[in-house]
């Protein structure tokens, strides 16, 4: 769908949602470059939980401050381990459908830690929608109310390291598409959501991309928010800027729809 003169009216579509193949809209969901590295991390902390793999270092650093190398090991090591690998059915993504998140899928990834474009993965094969990315933050959340497209008393993903991730997310440090702390002082600085830790999130960027997503917990807010788009770093103000200052401004517009109402 993104190559270049690709008519989209003419493509064949594959629904990476059942549910949703009678809509009436038609719409190619962006790549949602390294907030894929979420997903990543929730198949780290399902193999700990399992007893499969002790809790990897590499972990921090591919969500604070998306290191690539870092996420190369964490992909490998669900490789090793399973829940990575095609003979045995691509393990994670049926355990992300069987909580109800169908269009959260990871293929093509490779044995040596491959997940990019040029290993066979990336576009096109490693998919995200905004919904069940925040669905999955919905599961993560231990205050959030029980999922009610669940069956009741469904058990909690992550009963062991569902905390340990949390407490990573919290320490992002790429604080740059809808949060904007990282980027104070730039020409044009347009506030967004609160930074991490108050903002629990993974970033994604590309030239092409833009996402974010994660958890509230501020001044008396608390939601889960997610945003995938194609607004990438094409449309940056400025060469450190991440994304086009909308989509702060949108944080900026969630947080003051969802502020507590004034005594």
């Amino acid at each position: 769908a993104w190559l270049p003169g690709a008519d989209w009216s003419r493509l064949d579509w594959t629904s990476i949602d059942a549910a949703r193949v009678a809509a009436p809209q038609r719409f190619v969901a962006p790549y949602p470059a390294s907030l894929l590295k979420l997903m990543i991390a929730v198949g780290v902390g399902l193999a700990v939980d399992r007893g499969l793999c002790p809790w990897p270092a590499a972990l921090e650093p591919m969500i604070t401050v998306s290191d690539n190398d870092a996420t190369d090991d964490c992909v490998a090591l669900l490789h090793r381990v399973g829940l990575l690998s095609p003979a045995r059915g691509n393990a994670l993504n049926t355990i992300f459908a069987a909580w109800g998140l169908g269009t959260l899928q990871v293929n093509g990834t490779t044995p040596r830690g491959g997940w990019r474009n040029a290993d066979g993965a990336g576009v096109g094969h490693i998919q995200m929608t905004a919904w069940d990315t925040v669905r999955l933050l919905w599961l993560l959340d231990p205050q959030a109310p029980p999922p009610p497209w669940l069956p009741a008393a469904t058990p909690t993903l992550l009963p062991a390291t569902r905390d340990r991730l949390l407490a990573v997310l919290a320490r992002q440090e790429l604080d740059e598409v809808l949060s904007s702390g990282r980027l104070r002082g730039l020409p044009g600085w347009v506030p967004g959501l609160p930074d991490a830790p108050a903002f629990a999130h993974k970033t994604g960027t590309t030239d092409n991309y833009a996402a974010d997503a994660g958890i509230v917990t501020s001044g008396g807010r608390h939601c889960a928010v997610a945003v995938l788009t194609s607004l990438g770093r094409r449309f940056a103000p400025h060469k450190d800027c991440a994304t086009t200052w909308r989509l702060p401004a949108l944080g900026a517009a969630i947080d003051a729809l969802l502020a507590p109402a004034s005594a």
